[in-house]
């Protein structure tokens, strides 16, 4: 049977949502990982309409925070069109496509937060040792 790693952990703790990120890696993490569930079910701009402004801060900042810097723009961008009346139809298969080509698949977020929280561990909450 397989015994779930300390990064499982935190991965799934991050899942719970923000009230369950205490550290930055946490906050981050969880911020990145909602924002990819929306974007993956329901398309880039549909996901950029979910959260406040501040809310994707937070979500750029997680993005970044990864090393994912790319989605970060992609968010910044995709705002600053919708800002300028950009027509949404043609925004939405761009952000898709460009979405789809940083973060194919959930293992390239899982590969950029294992490699973090490798070498960071104290960025995120403990867990006990069971």
């Amino acid at each position: 049977m397989y015994e779930l790693t300390l990064a499982d952990k935190v991965w799934n703790r991050a899942c719970m949502g923000p009230e369950y990120a205490s550290m930055p890696g946490d906050s981050a993490l969880e911020a990145m990982i909602h924002f990819h569930s929306i974007a993956m079910n329901g398309g880039a701009l549909h996901a950029i309409g979910c959260w406040s402004s501040d809310e994707l801060e937070a979500i750029k900042n997680g993005y970044r925070y990864f090393g994912i810097e790319e989605i970060s723009e992609l968010i910044a961008t995709a705002q600053a069109a919708l800002q300028n009346g950009v027509h949404e139809e043609v925004l939405e298969e761009t952000l898709d496509r460009e979405y789809a080509a940083s973060v194919p698949d959930d293992a390239t977020l899982a590969q950029a937060f294992e490699a973090h929280y490798e070498s960071n561990p104290e960025s995120y909450a403990p867990f006990a040792q069971d």
